[in-house]
């Protein structure tokens, strides 16, 4: 290795978002279709759109639930040394990658790039919350993992190494039913700065929203830390949000047919798993005012 690859290595926040069930889909295209067969045509093209679709909304839900933290803010309002406070506290960059059916985020921790970057973070544990809910509404569930680690900086966009191996490990070996799993860097990161003393107006901003990252996380069952998408703190963000209420519903809906689909088929591990979100949904529905679905 160089020395000039070595300046690229750093610390970074990765998010690895990952589709579940598309391979079932992948398996039933085998054959291009007889286009003089309109049938047949239309068929073939009903099972393509069932592979890509999800792909497009889990990248478009991602991207525009980070909008918000990415893009320029209108500072027009602002005198000069506020601009020039927004300006330094917002300018931590948040990276999205797409492969495949997966989408991958990252937040660097390089002091000459994010001196303060967990409004960052908070854009990345907040926009994967709603994308969270937005893919389980429209019937299309996802899994992921979270955490901080180093890693090279191979290009503008992308980065390669443990940061990212442990997100994806997380979301493959750890998460096993639809959740988010934090990894226990990125935890103990958030402890240290909430645990700082600031001495600035823009450590006490980072600060806070170092403790708005925390108040998104919960402690599951099996021991690991999740990611809270339906606890008090997002309830609290979203509540004026308009059809909000909507989208809770329509993935609790899934969540319930999932479920008792795989009861029915007696598919003990995907019905152990839906149970898992099942009970997860139960004890978090009434921070939204959503009431709870009877066994059929």
């Amino acid at each position: 290795m160089t020395d000039k690859q070595e300046t690229h290595i750093s610390w970074y926040v990765v998010a690895f978002l990952d589709l579940l069930g598309q391979q079932e889909k992948h398996r039933q295209l085998t054959v291009l279709p007889n286009r003089e067969n309109p049938q047949e045509t239309a068929e073939f093209m009903g099972k393509v759109k069932e592979i890509y679709q999800p792909v497009k909304a889990l990248r478009k839900f991602f991207a525009d639930s980070i909008n918000n933290f990415t893009k320029p803010d209108n500072a027009g309002l602002f005198q000069k040394q506020e601009k020039e406070f927004l300006e330094i506290f917002r300018s931590t960059p948040i990276v999205v990658r797409t492969f495949s059916d997966s989408v991958i985020a990252h937040v660097p921790l390089i002091d000459s790039v994010a001196p303060y970057p967990c409004r960052a973070l908070y854009g990345v544990l907040s926009g994967t919350a709603i994308t969270f809910l937005s893919c389980l509404a429209w019937g299309n569930p996802i899994r992921g993992g979270i955490d901080l680690g180093l890693a090279i900086n191979l290009d503008d966009d992308e980065i390669y190494g443990p940061a990212l191996a442990n997100a994806y490990s997380l979301e493959s070996k750890i998460a096993h039913y639809p959740r988010i799993v934090i990894g226990s860097e990125l935890v103990n990161y958030l402890r240290v700065v909430m645990a700082s003393e600031p001495s600035s107006d823009l450590e006490r901003a980072n600060s806070f929203f170092a403790k708005a990252c925390f108040e998104l996380l919960v402690q599951d069952d099996d021991g690991y830390v999740m990611l809270d998408y339906l606890g008090e703190k997002i309830a609290t963000t979203l509540q004026d949000v308009p059809k909000t209420g909507q989208l809770i519903t329509k993935a609790y809906d899934f969540v319930i047919a999932e479920s008792l689909k795989h009861k029915t088929a007696m598919n003990s591990k995907l019905g152990f798993r839906y149970t898992l979100l099942r009970n997860y949904f139960d004890a978090r529905l009434h921070y939204w005012g959503v009431e709870l679905e009877s066994e059929v």
